[in-house]
């Protein structure tokens, strides 16, 4: 079950990968090396998918032929390793240098998959198997496909590890170089797959088992795919990333920029409400999109319109609410910039009833407010008071504060 979970996750990741590099197509067809990473891809996870115990054993009985998945599972995996060389060589090395040196690993990669697919079809394998390499072992002409497999693939998948950590210390911008040690990680899981399944032939040859506390490793059927499918799913993060990640930052960026602003927003209303002057641009929407650049602007200006508004309430600002509300903050335990943003909450909602009562007390009150240095320091200091704003909304500050006073 776990098996078939990583590697059916494995696949629809890549293939899922595949299809969105593939968008790149349609403005750059002839890019040599995005078109071997789409189809690297995309190769990846349908040997993955195929392997995958899963879809392995009704796909074959519905062929007729025994164990064919196994050979296209191999010879894919090899075709998704050739196709990456071929992009990271083209990353690596000049297009005059990368080209001979791609073409010189595709004919050697086909000619081995040539042999592997003979060695198939001669090897006596009649019997579909998900445990192929368990059950098929010891079976001379396997034992030379699975050589033949093994050396293909695991010098391939060596050279991308390699050509992938050594370019990642030349990169400049940070997404790639992330990207390429993903990939370098990945590559070296499947080198180890291809390390571990190799050893294991040869000790499954020579008729040895693994004693006690190394028993698992004598499960080729399982730590294979524990070791190659995690391997192959690192290399599509890797391979992917740095067109993904700056995407995600700024969503994330967005969305932390939208709830910065709704909280902003329900402070701001109400001070609108009370002082209209202070509005300088066009009236900001209740609901805003996602465009960043919008939403900073539009964070910016309810952080310059809040405080004028705050200064223009300054005499409605009444000294019991203030010290009701430093009491309050006090036994809550707060201090610094939250405390002084439960003050200012208080003292705001006071004031705006005042405003609209026209009650005004006779030394109106000083509020302390935060030592911002920065737009971005008033920005954060402003959201602590429209959320401090919103908790006084159940009741009035003048009847908090009396709660307050009178309280032991």
């Amino acid at each position: 079950m776990l098996v078939n979970v990583v590697m059916v996750t494995a696949a629809s990741a890549s293939i899922i990968a595949a299809a969105y590099k593939a968008r790149g197509l349609r403005a750059n067809p002839r890019n040599p090396s995005l078109r071997a990473l789409v189809s690297g891809l995309f190769v990846l996870g349908l040997s993955i998918a195929t392997a995958a115990p899963v879809v392995y054993t009704p796909v074959n009985e519905a062929i007729g032929i025994p164990n064919l998945l196994r050979v296209t599972t191999h010879l894919g995996m090899i075709a998704f390793s050739v196709a990456i060389t071929v992009m990271r060589l083209h990353v690596a090395y000049p297009a005059e240098e990368a080209t001979p040196r791609a073409r010189r690993r595709v004919v050697a990669y086909v000619a081995a998959g040539v042999t592997m697919a003979v060695l198939f079809v001669a090897a006596p394998v009649d019997e579909d198997r998900v445990d192929w390499t368990v059950h098929y072992g010891d079976e001379p002409i396997v034992q030379l496909y699975l050589l033949v497999y093994l050396l293909t693939f695991g010098s391939a998948i060596f050279e991308i590890a390699r050509l992938s950590h050594r370019t990642a210390k030349f990169l400049p911008a940070a997404p790639l170089r992330t990207g390429m040690r993903f990939t370098a990680i990945g590559a070296s899981l499947g080198f180890a797959y291809a390390v571990y399944k190799a050893a294991y032939v040869a000790w499954s040859a020579l008729g040895l088992r693994m004693p006690g506390p190394l028993a698992w490793l004598d499960r080729e059927d399982l730590v294979s795919p524990l070791l190659a499918t995690p391997g192959a799913l690192l290399m599509v993060i890797g391979l992917t990333l740095p067109s993904w990640l700056p995407t995600l930052r700024t969503g994330w960026t967005a969305i932390g920029l939208r709830r910065t602003y709704r909280h902003l927003y329900q402070l701001w209303l109400p001070l609108y409400h009370a002082e209209p002057e202070i509005l300088f641009g066009p009236m900001p929407p209740a609901r805003p999109g996602l465009r960043p650049g919008r939403l900073a602007k539009l964070v910016e200006r309810r952080a310059i319109e809040i405080p004028d508004a705050m200064l223009r309430l300054a005499a409605y600002y009444d000294p019991a609410v203030q010290a009701a509300a430093e009491a309050s903050a006090t036994r809550a335990g707060l201090t610094g910039d939250e405390a002084r943003a439960e003050i200012a909450a208080a003292c705001i909602r006071d004031a705006l009833d005042a405003v609209r009562t026209g009650r005004k007390p006779d030394t109106p009150a000083v509020l302390e407010l935060a030592g911002a240095t920065t737009l971005a320091d008033e920005i954060s200091w402003l959201e602590l008071v429209a959320r401090a704003y919103r908790r006084h909304a159940t009741a009035t500050p003048r009847a908090r504060g009396a709660q307050a006073v009178a309280a032991p």
